[in-house]
């Protein structure tokens, strides 16, 4: 009987241990690209399995024009209903994501009190 619990011990840690590897080893890749007048900025580019990342939409004000944020997707699904704030949350990360982004100059003014992607 305690030549069983030891087995079983000892296999558990060398499964656990493989995960521990696996998750330390494995990393996937963020891409992020943009069209229009404006950046994607993300909190790393690199994220290992399941953790979460952030990622800033900031339009580009310089010109003197205004700009929005049009769309906004991730590997192709169109995740702009996901945006808060001009911040987009991608979580439980399994595989590269790219992250495409349009921004659009509008030729009216935003209104201050105007919810934009709340």
């Amino acid at each position: 009987m305690k030549r069983r619990f030891l087995i079983l011990c000892t296999a558990l840690i060398l499964i656990l241990s493989l995960f521990l590897v696996l998750y330390f080893t494995v990393t996937f890749e963020i891409t992020l690209q943009v069209t229009g007048g404006g950046t994607l900025q993300a909190e790393k580019l690199r994220v290992h399995p399941f953790e979460s990342v952030r990622i800033r939409a900031v339009p580009d004000y310089e010109n003197g024009e205004n700009v929005t944020l049009q769309s906004i997707s991730v590997n192709g699904k169109d995740m702009t209903d996901k945006v808060r704030f001009g911040t987009l949350r991608l979580r439980f990360i399994w595989g590269n994501q790219t992250v495409c982004a349009e921004f659009q100059t509008v030729t009216e003014p935003v209104r201050a009190n105007a919810a934009v992607f709340v």
